[in-house]
């Protein structure tokens, strides 16, 4: 499977303007949006979750982007990602790179997967504005 990775955020994995009450209802919110496509299950969400509570704020990648994911193949039902934006921003907690204002969702099937999305996503983040 060779799709851009803007084959996988579609409208119906896309909210834009949303509120959250903290980090990890920013990463429920980010993870209900693939639930309701039916491209994860709410495994999904609780691993997400989990790999915050466990690991701390690793996944805010850069400044205002959090980068959200479970662990492999967790409540992963096909290859998808979802993009959220907080108006307000959101606290993770990361040193340098709060608040967080784009929470994308990675939901790999497996490391290829994981690994072709990963460079995808660092190429549109390089390109910039």
């Amino acid at each position: 499977m060779n799709m851009p990775l803007c084959d996988y955020v579609t409208p119906d994995t896309t909210a834009l303007g949303r509120r959250a009450d903290g980090w990890e209802d920013a990463v429920r919110q980010a993870c209900a949006v693939l639930v309701q496509a039916g491209d994860v299950t709410e495994e999904f969400t609780i691993s997400a979750i989990q790999s915050v509570r466990s690991a701390g704020p690793y996944i805010v990648i850069m400044p205002g982007v959090a980068l959200v994911h479970s662990e492999l193949g967790k409540g992963v039902k096909r290859l998808a990602m979802s993009l959220v934006t907080f108006e307000s921003g959101v606290c993770f907690h990361h040193p340098a790179n709060d608040p967080v204002r784009l929470v994308l969702c990675l939901a790999p099937t497996d490391n290829w997967a994981h690994l072709r999305a990963l460079r995808g996503l660092l190429s549109l983040l390089n390109k910039g504005p």
